[in-house]
């Protein structure tokens, strides 16, 4: 619980701000459709300011978005650990953002970063949250040094709840949300084009800009800051993080099965499924994923080892084609199952 002598808490007034009315509403590609009174541009929904009087935070289950940044180390297994941490210490995850690879702010003499977020919900109060996320930055290895320089790992407080936080260590909203495209980039992604609660409102509320998180994000430079000005949208395969701001990638589907609906059957000899790929590449694909285990309806789900034994000749074959490795463009995909087996 929060003691009201140290910090003041404002919670928002829900009659005020009327988002029971808007949950429904979603998002044009340049705004909201559909509410009585819209904004006509930006994002066609205005938010109320509301102010009340300061209330006592109580552990009850809360929603709230943390953001992720690291620039040291292995970064993706930074964030890995963070995540896991998180999960066993009373934060439950239940959606991701995208993964960003950005150039430093504030501070440009360090390496480049990779920044996400986290939506979930936990019954930790704020305070206790932030200890929390301070002691799995410190057990990963993280230590005191200069303000915005290199870390292996930075958890902040985005969101918590429907609250307004201010006290001498925490600030909720984050105070630089609005001013940061890698946090805003993954924020937006992690609200989707809807306002699926009075929490999300809230947030969209508490932006600078009066008709939501939306029209703040598009004042920064929106969709067209991705894949230029230091900021790449990337997606991690193997060791790698694919750039896939620039460009659309086609990806190839090869099934090693023979009852998958489309191609069951076709390749199952390791010559037709080297034959295929080869076809693919020709045709342009950026990624192939190669199947071992049909998902259709009611398939025969068959054992790890029987898996692996339909894909691993065919890897193997796929790895001599002529060319294949100077292709630094190709993905090779193939099925989780058999990878966590191995």
């Amino acid at each position: 619980m929060i003691q009201p002598s140290a910090t003041s808490v404002h919670g928002l007034n829900k009659t005020a701000i009327g988002m029971n009315i808007f949950k429904n509403i979603i998002a044009a590609k340049h705004g909201f459709r559909g509410a009585a009174n819209t904004y006509s541009k930006a994002t066609g929904l205005c938010f109320l300011h509301s102010v009340s009087n300061s209330v006592e935070v109580h552990s009850t289950e809360q929603e709230v978005v943390i953001a992720l940044g690291s620039n040291v180390g292995n970064r993706l297994d930074n964030f890995n650990e963070a995540l896991r941490l998180m999960n066993k210490s009373g934060i439950q995850i239940s959606r991701h953002g995208c993964l960003y690879e950005t150039e430093p702010a504030y501070v440009t003499d360090q390496p480049l970063f990779l920044n996400s977020a986290i939506r979930g919900v936990t019954k930790l109060s704020p305070h206790e949250l932030l200890r929390v996320l301070k002691q799995i930055e410190k057990d990963i290895g993280r230590t005191e040094g200069i303000r915005y320089g290199p870390r292996p790992i930075d958890l902040d407080i985005l969101f918590y709840g429907n609250f307004k936080i201010h006290s001498e260590t925490l600030s909720v909203p984050h105070e630089r949300i609005w001013e940061r495209p890698f946090v805003m980039a993954p924020l937006i992604d992690l609200l989707g084009s809807a306002i699926d609660s009075d929490t999300v409102g809230s947030w969209h509320s508490f932006s600078t800009q009066k008709c939501g998180l939306f029209e703040s994000w598009e004042k920064l430079g929106g969709e067209q800051l991705i894949g230029k000005d230091g900021m790449r949208r990337v997606l991690p395969i193997g060791n790698r993080l694919l750039d896939w701001s620039q460009k659309t990638h086609v990806m190839g589907i090869l099934n090693l099965t023979p009852d998958s609906f489309s191609d069951g059957g076709k390749f199952q000899s390791v010559d037709a499924a080297v034959s295929q790929v080869q076809l693919m590449i020709s045709e342009g694909v950026d990624i192939i994923d190669i199947g071992a285990q049909s998902t259709r309806p009611f398939a025969t789900r068959i054992s790890a080892e029987e898996e692996l034994d339909r894909l691993i000749p065919v890897l193997e074959a796929v790895r001599q084609i002529p060319g294949l490795k100077t292709n630094s463009y190709l993905w090779i995909l193939f099925t989780r199952k058999s990878l966590q087996k191995q």
